[in-house]
C-alpha cells in the first residue's frame, strides 16, 4: 500500500516535472516556471530555495539515510535540480546552471545503469546524456572566448 502510494506521487511529479520541462524548453515565462518549480518542490518534499543553497556534498547527504540511498528522494531532487540548471541556463545564469547540473548529474550517477522507478522519468543514462550536452553548450562560449583571446 505505501509504495503504490509512492509511486503514484513520483508519477504525479513527473507529470509536473515533464510539464516545467517543455514551458523551460520553449522560452515559457519566467514567473510561471519559477511558480511550478517551486510547487513540484514542496509536492516532492524540497524547499527550492534551501536546494539552491546547499552545496552538492550537503544535498548529496540528504537522500542517504542510514547510509542507504532513499531512491525516491535521490531521483525526485536529481529531476528538479536538473530542470534548475536548465532553468537557469535558459536566463543566463551560466554559474547556477553549472553548478545544479553537476550536483544532478552526481545524483543521476547513483543509479548507475538502473531504470527509473516509474515510467514517469526516463533512464538515468538519457539524462546522463542530456546533462552533459548543457554543460558542454555552457562551457563552449568560454572555450571560444579563450581561443580568439577575447
Amino acid at each position: 500500500m505505501q509504495q503504490d502510494f509512492i509511486l503514484r506521487m513520483i508519477e504525479r511529479l513527473g507529470v509536473l516535472f515533464a510539464a516545467i520541462r517543455k514551458l523551460i524548453l520553449s522560452g515559457g515565462d519566467p514567473t510561471e516556471i519559477q511558480d511550478r518549480m517551486q510547487a513540484a518542490a514542496e509536492t516532492s518534499g524540497w524547499d527550492l530555495e534551501l536546494v539552491r543553497r546547499l552545496d552538492p556534498e550537503s544535498l548529496m547527504a540528504t537522500v542517504m539515510l542510514g547510509g542507504d540511498l532513499d531512491v525516491s528522494r535521490a531521483w525526485t531532487l536529481a529531476e528538479l535540480l536538473l530542470l534548475d540548471g536548465l532553468r537557469a541556463s535558459r536566463d543566463g545564469d551560466v554559474e547556477a546552471a553549472e553548478r545544479h547540473l553537476v550536483t544532478s548529474r552526481a545524483l543521476f550517477e547513483l543509479f548507475g545503469d538502473a531504470r527509473s522507478m516509474t515510467r514517469a522519468f526516463p533512464e538515468s543514462a538519457s539524462r546522463l546524456a542530456e546533462i552533459d550536452t548543457e554543460l558542454d553548450r555552457l562551457s563552449a562560449p568560454s572555450r571560444d572566448t579563450r581561443a580568439t583571446g577575447a
